[in-house]
This record gives C-alpha cells, structure tokens and sequence, in this order.
C-alpha cells in the first residue's frame, strides 16, 4: 500500500511539473512583489487595510477567509500544487486516470490472491475427498471380508466298512470285501452363506516311491448345488481303499492321498468362483482300543484357498 501511495504521488508530481513548468517561479516571484508592496504601505494600512469612503475599517482577525488563506501560505507547495491541478484539465484528467490505474492494480491484485487462496482450498477440499472415498471404499471391502462366506476343511472321517463290497473309486468298479472309507467334512465360519457351492473329494493309492501326486479338478460353479449357511458343516462323497491297500500303508509299501475342493460363490459376488482346495496323506497311526487309527498331513503345492 505504501508503494502505491509513493507511485501516485510520484506520477502527479510529474505531470503537473510537465503541463506548467513556470508556474512554479511566477507564483514566487509574485509572492516577493507582494511582500515589497506591502513595505511600502503605511503602518495603518497594515493595521486595518486600505479605507473607503462609507466602509468601515475590518480587522483581520474577523476575517474568516484570511485564516484559511495565511495556513495555506505556510504551505505553499500544496497550495501551488492544488491550483495548479484544477486549473490545468489535463493535469486534472492525468492524475484521476492514475489514480484509477493504481486503484485496478491494487483490485486486481486483491483478486489474484484471493483466487490462489481459492485454488489452495480447492485443491485441499479435493484430496480430502479422495481421501475419505479411499476410506469409504477400504472400509466396504473390510466390511465384505469380515461378513462373507469362508468355506474351510473341518476334518477327514475314517470309517470301516466290512461284508458289503464297495466301489473302488481309484479305477471305478464294485469289488467284494472289506476295507475302509474316506470322506473330507467342510464348515462355513463365515457370517454369510456360500451359495452354488460344490464339493469333490478324489483318492490315490501310490507305491511308496511316488511323489505327491498332481490331481485335476474343475473350477466352475454348477447351478443348483447346495448352500453352506454359517456354522453348519457339509461332507463330501466318501474315496474307499480296500483291505489290501491299508495293509500296504501299514507295512509302508504304498502312500494314499487325498485331494479335495469345494467351490462356491459368496453374497456379495455371486458371478465370481471362490474355492477352497487341500491335499493330505493319509499316514497309519497304530491301535487304539483295538482299533485302527490314522493321521492326515496336509502336504503339497495345491493348497489354496480364494
């Protein structure tokens, strides 16, 4: 602000010095012709000004006028510099247009800030949003994980069968004898139920050379298969060995495994395949109270869960 006062005075100083120039001596050299004048005067028209006939005489300390005059005086520059800018129109009109020009720089100024300031607060007002939508979308996928559907694998029963035959789900026919079944059992711990969810359970019988098998499954969901509400477990169909075949596992000739899946949908995306898939050993685990007992050991590349 003080520089602008500065240029503004600065420009009508120099206008007004350019439109009269001798202004300046004249108004000095009047100023001396009147002082020499007044010398000349008698003393009492100095007390009380020239007299006229039928007019009486006026002090000068009842002059309203002179008062405001003789303070002008004192400052002469102001006062020469008054005259001299109503006087002159072109001065007049040049220091108005510079008043104006300095007025709209200052205005135009004013709103450069303040439009700066506004883009600031913008631009703060929109990462602000973005942020909080970051946060309402994070929180709706933690909502979604903590209320869908997680299928896992509960246990693996074992159960003996004897004197009924049964279908030897590692080459698909009925044979007579014993020997026994295995079925995979699934839960649901989530907080929604699984929908158009399908279980399989697959067995092999190896010879104890083998490796860990690599077993085939299918990954779409088919329509119409069964819902695991949560808290509630489902069982596969049962992969049976025969006698002869837990024999061997006992004398550690051979390696049974077993490799299970349950693919499903969840709530909240019911387009989209989630599975849960494991492969265990079944090892023997000798006796107990006559009867025989097993452990099963999650083993392999082909555990995986979505």
């Amino acid at each position: 602000m003080k520089a602008l006062l500065l240029a503004l005075a600065f420009v009508s100083s120099a206008v007004l010095g350019q439109t009269n120039p001798g202004s300046r001596a004249d108004t000095s050299a009047h100023r001396q012709s009147n002082v020499e004048a007044e010398k000349k005067m008698p003393a009492s028209d100095h007390a009380t000004g020239p007299s006229f006939p039928g007019i009486a005489a006026v002090s000068p300390s009842s002059q309203g006028p002179v008062e405001n005059n003789e303070k002008l005086d004192e400052h002469p520059d102001v006062k020469n510099w008054l005259e001299r800018l109503f006087e002159d129109p072109v001065a007049l009109f040049t220091f108005v247009l510079a008043v104006s020009t300095m007025l709209l720089w200052w205005s135009t100024n004013k709103l450069w800030i303040e439009a700066k300031s506004a883009g600031a607060t913008a631009e703060k007002s929109a990462i602000a949003a973005k942020e909080a939508a970051d946060v309402a979308r994070d929180s709706a996928k933690a909502y979604m994980v903590s209320e869908r559907a997680w299928v896992s694998l509960m246990q693996v029963d074992p159960v003996r069968f004897q004197d009924s035959g049964f279908f030897d789900t590692t080459d698909g026919q009925w044979k007579e004898g014993d020997g026994w079944a295995f079925s995979m059992r699934w839960t649901n711990p989530g907080k929604t139920p699984a929908v158009k969810a399908m279980i399989m359970l697959k067995g092999e019988c190896l010879p104890n050379s083998a490796g860990i098998p690599a077993f085939e499954s299918a990954d779409e969901i088919v329509d119409g298969r069964s819902t695991i509400f949560p808290n509630t477990t489902v069982s596969s169909n049962p992969v049976t060995f025969s006698d002869m075949q837990i024999t061997g596992l006992k004398n550690r000739t051979c390696r049974i495994f077993l490799f299970g899946r349950t693919s499903y949908s969840d709530i909240f995306n019911t387009t989209s395949s989630r599975h849960t898939q494991t492969c265990v050993e079944v090892q023997y685990g000798g006796k107990r109270d006559g009867n025989d007992q097993f452990r099963f050991t999650v083993v392999g590349d082909e555990n995986s869960l979505s």
